[in-house]
């Protein structure tokens, strides 16, 4: 699929960033956030408006063109325990928190599949025609 022109603004925003540890990324996620109410209004108020005619609309295309640095991780800079615990609840401990720069997602289908697999304990391994299915949430992200 072609990226859209909110996932090359996206995209391009992000580009713009320095490349370092601890990097507030609102300056290139505030814009995409605000186009996604925007897109939940006009779904709401406006089913026949043209915006909502593109399948793709208010999606990345992470495979595409430009996009290494929406798949690696961008860590939070942790400065001391307190302020560990002040922004989580359940923090893991330094050895399982990605580092930053990993990948943040699957290096390919075949290692999706088997964590996939891992996750959902195989709940649905018999389903062989994903079509107008959707996998979506924390579970699929981690």
């Amino acid at each position: 699929m072609a990226q859209t022109a909110e996932a090359k603004a996206f995209l391009c925003r992000l580009g713009e960033l320095p490349d370092n540890s601890g990097v507030d990324l609102g300056p290139a996620i505030t814009p995409s956030l605000q186009d996604e109410a925007e897109l939940r209004r006009l779904f709401a108020t406006d089913r026949e408006n043209a915006r909502l005619k593109d399948p793709y609309v208010g999606l990345v295309d992470v495979f595409g063109q430009n996009t290494e640095r929406i798949k690696k991780i961008h860590a939070r800079t942790i400065k001391d325990d307190d302020d560990l615990h002040k922004h989580y609840v359940m923090p893991l401990d330094e050895e399982a928190r990605r580092k930053d720069g990993e990948l943040s997602m699957a290096p390919s289908m075949e290692e999706f599949k088997a964590r996939w697999a891992i996750f959902s304990e195989g709940a649905l391994s018999q389903l062989t025609n994903w079509d107008n299915a959707v996998a979506a949430g924390g579970g699929v992200l981690a």
